[in-house]
């Protein structure tokens, strides 16, 4: 069973704050990454390829991102997609380890943004508790900043998703 990236990264900023949380989380994520790649291509690449093949649109998204390599990966992992599948339908499919780890340079905008999350909903816990001792200016600042985050987080997943549909689009008029 998978345990949703999302949870642990607002824990992270709940308990670490933004910097710390941040590291953590992505570090966890990139080395999470390569084990799974690993996983996928070496033992279950058979069974997650035969899995693609009942679901046209994951296949769709395996072809495409073997064709177009780092860009479509890239955007990819900017978009609001499961990295837990993301990375067996990359590990089951042709792309290289190095493009496939560089790649994970897009889960970092939402990394940071989970994160934040987690450390405005701590501010908020110790606000009601009385127990922050954060400056009015300071409460200002973190509350744009979660704003301007969940913005361009938007922006960002709204572009990567209309390179994955124009992938889709060029895979099913190229057969």
């Amino acid at each position: 069973v998978q345990f949703p990236e999302s949870v642990l990264a607002i824990s992270a900023g709940i308990i670490w704050g933004i910097w710390e949380g941040f590291l953590a989380v992505s570090i966890a994520n990139v080395i999470g990454s390569a084990v799974g790649f690993w996983v996928y291509r070496s033992i279950l690449r058979n069974t997650v390829h035969g899995m693609l093949l009942r679901h046209p649109r994951l296949h769709i998204v395996e072809e495409a991102v073997s064709e177009r390599g780092f860009k479509l990966m890239f955007l990819l992992r900017l978009a609001p997609f499961s990295y837990s599948v993301l990375n067996a339908i990359l590990g089951a499919s042709d792309v290289r380890f190095r493009p496939f780890m560089l790649s994970l340079v897009g889960v970092f905008p939402g990394n940071f943004a989970t994160v934040y999350f987690g450390t405005v909903a701590m501010h908020l816990a110790q606000k009601s508790a009385g127990v922050d001792d954060l400056s009015q200016t300071h409460e200002i600042i973190m509350f744009a900043g979660l704003a301007v985050t969940l913005v361009v987080c938007f922006l960002i997943a709204r572009v990567a998703r209309r390179s994955l549909n124009q992938a889709e689009l060029d895979s099913q008029l190229a057969k």
